[in-house]
């Protein structure tokens, strides 16, 4: 009985020495003040979509004594989760009275979740020790998560060209940019956008996807693709199908059309030769030449090329070719071709160049009729020439000028260029001379006593006026030969000072010499 009694003791007495642990299923000192999504000094609104958005729950210790190994958990649900490798609990080791301290969690919304508040469980978990000994506190609390914005992607329009600068689309186009509007009708930003676009039928694609990054909400913002038109492609309107992805996850698709129109169409108004006629020995010929696009949009990258028949000739490198560049419907817009005409071209002659116009997506040809016009033609035979001579003065030369041209020559005139060691009066006026009539040109020359024998090249050189070219004088020239001999003078000259010359005047001297001894001799004879 007494060994009994001694341990009930024992017992008794350990029991009160040691503070009690006790566990209470209720809040206790420690409660959940408030939580937010953000932080309270810099809220946050959350739209489905949202990811990695800190939420943050904030802890108070109301009671006397601190609350040590703290704890709290979230079991957030649909359409709430933890982002991946976020924390699920957030432990505290200690929280003094009257404390307030942050649990932060990232958390994702689903991109497809409705605008609304969500619930979010919490399990708090801590222990307060006091001189009455220890309690642990565990309880679940439900806080509530808004998601207020979202985003609502859509595609309102397409157009050709862009903002500054719109184009018409037309068959056969290549390379034009083509823009989407898109946009966003929701509360909240579209992040990570991406607009990708598909089309059938005549829309060729040569770009279908670009990214955007965040669309604003209310916002219109223009997206330039590249793209272009079939060459069999008909006047209308065309789907062009838009796909917008955006928030990790979420897409928006539209339909907008866009227009095709007529094609340009290229056309000839008007040419003709800036001086209005060509004739053969003509140099720098200007082709006059009016294009204009009677289409109902601009033809681009426009370029025409002539391409001369025989016998015309390229003026200069590049002559023949002319870039345009843009051409508007209904504006005319001059070329100039440059060529030259042969001097021995045929005249008159009707002769077509071939007009090649090419453009973005199409091109053209035409004939461009060019006439060379008759001109008058000349031949020149000595009718009269006699050998000049060394010293020779007013010799007459004369030559029978032909028109064997089919064109009347009138008031012609001949003038002899001639060449050192000649000179006189060599113009003359030879008159009108119709196709097949002949005149004769004289002139009068002197040959300077020094000039050499030999031959010599002149030119006769012909101009006339005809009826076809009011105001305009045109000039051939026809090469001609005369020979200088030596004079009688020049001749004597040479004889004297050749051996031949000598032995005769000595022969002579010694005759005279002779021949008056002779007298002498009979004279004294007589006497």
């Amino acid at each position: 009985m007494r060994r009994s009694a001694i341990v009930a003791l024992i017992l008794a007495s350990l029991i009160v020495a040691v503070p009690a642990r006790m566990v209470a299923a209720s809040a206790g000192p420690l409660i959940i003040s408030g939580s937010t999504w953000g932080s309270q000094g810099s809220p946050m609104a959350t739209e489905p979509g949202s990811t990695y958005v800190p939420y943050t729950v904030y802890l108070t210790n109301a009671g006397q004594y601190p609350a040590e190994n703290a704890s709290i958990r979230l079991y957030p649900t649909y359409p709430i989760s933890f982002s991946p490798g976020a924390a699920r609990t957030i432990n505290f080791t200690y929280i003094p009275p009257g404390a307030t301290v942050p649990a932060v969690f990232y958390l994702n919304v689903a991109p497809g979740a409705s605008d609304g508040v969500y619930n979010i469980s919490a399990f708090v978990n801590y222990t307060v020790v006091s001189y009455r000994g220890s309690t642990v506190y565990n309880y679940t609390q439900q806080m509530q998560a808004p998601v207020t914005l979202y985003a609502a992607p859509v595609a309102y329009a397409a157009y050709w060209g862009s903002q500054s600068s719109p184009a018409a689309a037309y068959p056969g186009m290549q390379g034009s940019s083509l823009t989407v509007v898109v946009g966003n009708s929701g509360t909240g930003p579209a992040y990570n956008a991406t607009v990708s676009i598909s089309a059938s039928g005549p829309i060729d694609l040569v770009t279908d996807s670009v990214s955007v990054g965040t669309i604003p909400p209310g916002s219109q913002v223009p997206v330039s693709f590249v793209a272009g038109v079939s060459l069999n492609a008909t006047t209308g309107e065309y789907p062009v199908n838009v796909t917008i992805r955006y928030n990790g996850g979420l897409s928006a698709s539209s339909i907008v059309y866009v227009p095709v129109s007529l094609a340009p169409a290229v056309s000839v108004q008007g040419y003709g030769l800036a001086q209005g006629k060509a004739f053969p020995g003509d140099d720098d010929v200007a082709l006059q030449v009016y294009l204009v696009n009677t289409g109902n949009v601009t033809a681009r990258d426009v370029a025409a090329t002539v391409s001369l028949p025989s016998p015309l000739e390229p003026a200069y490198p590049g002559s023949t070719q002319e870039v345009v560049g843009m051409l508007p419907p209904g504006q005319p817009v001059p070329l100039t071709f440059r060529f030259d005409v042969p001097q021995g071209a045929s005249s008159p002659e009707d002769l077509y160049v071939p007009l090649y116009v090419t453009y973005e997506g199409g091109a053209a040809s035409f004939l461009i009729p060019v006439r060379v016009s008759p001109l008058a033609d000349f031949a020149a035979e000595p009718y009269s020439v006699p050998q000049l001579s060394q010293g020779a003065s007013d010799v007459k030369v004369s030559y029978k000028i032909t028109n064997v041209g089919n064109v009347t020559a009138k008031f012609v005139s001949a003038q002899l260029v001639l060449p050192n060691g000649l000179s006189g009066n060599a113009f003359t006026y030879v008159g009108d001379l119709p196709p097949g009539g002949s005149g004769l040109a004289t002139f009068s020359l002197d040959v300077s006593s020094g000039a050499p024998v030999g031959n010599y090249s002149a030119i006769l050189e012909l101009t006339w006026i005809q009826s076809n070219a009011p105001g305009r004088q045109f000039t051939q020239e026809i090469p001609v030969t005369l020979h200088v001999a030596e004079g009688s003078v020049q001749l004597i000259e040479s004889w004297l000072a050749s051996s031949t010359g000598i032995i005769a005047i000595a022969v002579a001297i010694v005759a005279v010499v002779a021949a008056l001894a002779i007298a002498l001799s009979r004279a004294r004879r007589s006497g």
